[in-house]
This record gives C-alpha cells, structure tokens and sequence, in this order.
C-alpha cells in the first residue's frame, strides 16, 4: 500500500521481484502528519509495567507519556460509554460525541477512536482500572499489637497441623478470616490501592509459607496445557483473538505475540527462550500478518501460472482480493 510508510520485507519484496510484479504507478508524496499516541505504540508498554510491577496504575512520575495515554483510554471510555447511551452505533460515535453536551464533551476533536471489544478484554486481563487509581502511599501500621497477636495465632497453628492452610470450619473462626483479609490486602497492595500490609508483614507471612496466589509460572503452564489441547482437536494453534469457548486462551495467545515484539525490540518479557521453543513445538504463528500475506502472495502467484501475467480484470471477482 504506498499510502502508507510501511516497507516490506526483503523476502517479500524478493519474491514479488521475481514474479514480475510492476512497481510503476506512484501515488504523489503528501505531507506526513503528526502521529498519534496509538494502541499499537503503547499497549506493549503498558503490558510492560505491568509485568514489572504487577498493576497497571501508571502515575506521572512513573512515565509521564504512557501516563497520558492511560488518560485518554479512560476519556474514550467515558466516551463509548456516552455513544451507547445515547443509541448511537459505533460506526457512528463522531456523530454521537459531537450531538452530546458540549459541557461534557469540551473538544470532541480531542477524543480518539473508541475501544474496540478486544482492546477492553486485553486492558481487563492487566486489571486496568477505569477510573482514577488512588495514589500509592507508604502503608502506616495500625493496630500492631493485635495484628501480632493473630500472626502468633498462625505460628502455632503451622507448628501444629505443619501448614498455613487455615480451613473454615476450624476452631478459631477468626484466624481463618484475618488469614483471607491479609489476602485481600496483598491484592489492593498490588494493584495500587491502601493496604493495611507492609513490607516486613509481607516477608513474615512468606516466612511461615504463605502462597499469594497462582504463580507466573503455574498459569502459563495451564494456559499451554490447553492450547496444546487446541492443537490436537484442530491441527494447529491459531486460536482466535475472540474464542468464545475459552476467552482467555484467545487473549493468552494474542499475549504471546506481543511479548515476541517485545523481545525482538529489546524489552524485557515474560517469554522465555525455552516457552518460546515449546510454542514453536505446537507450530505457533508469530506474525498472522505474515502467514496472510503469503497466502495472498500464493494466490497471485497461481493468478499468474493460470493467465500468464498479473493485470487483474477488474471484472474479474474470482481475484477480486488481490486488487485489495
């Protein structure tokens, strides 16, 4: 498409050499634009913090340009928000952002494109926040001596029964309670909001074998279990972005990939070599972009075998894709 700044790869730009593909219409140069903050810039560092830190509650002092994006994402979510209410189909949103309010709506020129379905999964599966997360503050411990007072109570039940796996039905109703708050505090500690836990009751509690949670590692795991079970139903492993059997899969997937980009750019991910070769064992795709353009390059090259050059008709809708 020479409307666009996009080159082609030698190979590709190889094979349609040798074709005899003709490079001779131009389109004239026009004056490229500003580019914009875009999904496809950011969304990979976003999923970077995320994987650094845990949450995905950005603050300025952290990254003040991803800080903005994570801004307007929730400005045009507000916005989708306004279009539906309003009956207007997403096709249509400028029309509904401009019919609404201006007193709510200051500058609809400011607003960009609204999210699409799987945009908003792949924000949830990071836990993005859609309104403004509180501010992370330094935890300042309150009621120290009863909290101590219920960690002793874990102490002796570990020295008893030789875990921390506290039952509901077990003598001591509250120790089992105060053990799922601490849990539910660790949470809110994670993704940036108050907690109660600090850093040294944190170490603490891991001290006596307190498990958080799932592990990374644990989860991927399972993740590949089932794309393995994909593979053998299906004979490979492109499952779709929007899989409705199983929504998580599709988005672990589409996760992959991203990590893949990241790894050739230089960002640290969770993708290592070793996942990478387990993937590849399951004949994994790691440019669907690619995959289609040498299903498009075969087609031309069979158009070619069959008429014996490449001016498509324009009447001709057997081939009508490869004017695209």
């Amino acid at each position: 498409n020479s409307s666009t700044s996009h080159k082609l790869p030698d190979e590709q730009l190889q094979a349609l050499s040798d074709l005899g593909f003709s490079w001779e219409r131009h389109v004239p140069r026009t004056r490229a634009q500003p580019r914009r903050r875009t999904w496809e810039d950011y969304f990979p560092k976003l999923l970077e913090y995320y994987n650094r830190y845990g949450h995905s509650n950005v603050t300025s002092k952290d990254d003040k340009d991803l800080y903005r994006w994570t801004v307007s994402l929730r400005k045009n979510f507000r916005c989708q928000g306004i279009v539906r209410n309003m009956g207007f189909p997403p096709s249509n949103s400028s029309a509904a952002i401009s019919a609404y309010s201006h007193d709510t709506v200051s500058n609809s020129n400011n607003v960009g494109p609204l999210l699409s379905q799987q945009q908003l999964q792949a924000l949830d599966g990071i836990d993005f926040s859609w309104t403004k997360p509180v501010q992370r503050r330094k935890s300042k411990p309150r009621n120290d001596e009863r909290w101590s007072q219920m960690y002793n109570r874990l102490v002796e039940y570990r020295r008893v029964h030789g875990d921390c796996h506290v039952p509901n039905n077990h003598g001591d109703p509250k120790l089992f309670y105060w053990l799922q708050n601490q849990r539910k505090q660790y949470r809110q500690l994670v993704r940036g909001g108050r907690s109660t836990l600090t850093q040294g009751r944190i170490e603490a509690l891991e001290d006596l074998g307190i498990h958080w949670g799932k592990s990374h590692d644990i989860r991927w795991k399972e993740r590949l279990q089932e794309l393995e079970a994909f593979h053998s139903i299906y004979g490979h492993a492109e499952v779709p972005q929007k899989y409705d059997e199983n929504p998580q899969l599709g988005f672990w997937v589409m996760n992959q990939r991203t990590f893949e980009r990241m790894n050739k750019m230089g960002l640290p991910t969770a993708l290592r070599t070793s996942r990478v070769e387990q993937l590849e064992d399951l004949d994994f795709i790691w440019n669907m972009d690619d995959k289609r353009w040498w299903a498009m390059f075969d087609s031309l090259k069979e158009y070619q075998e069959e008429n014996g050059h490449l001016n498509i008709d324009p009447t001709d809708f057997t081939y009508d894709s490869l004017r695209q």
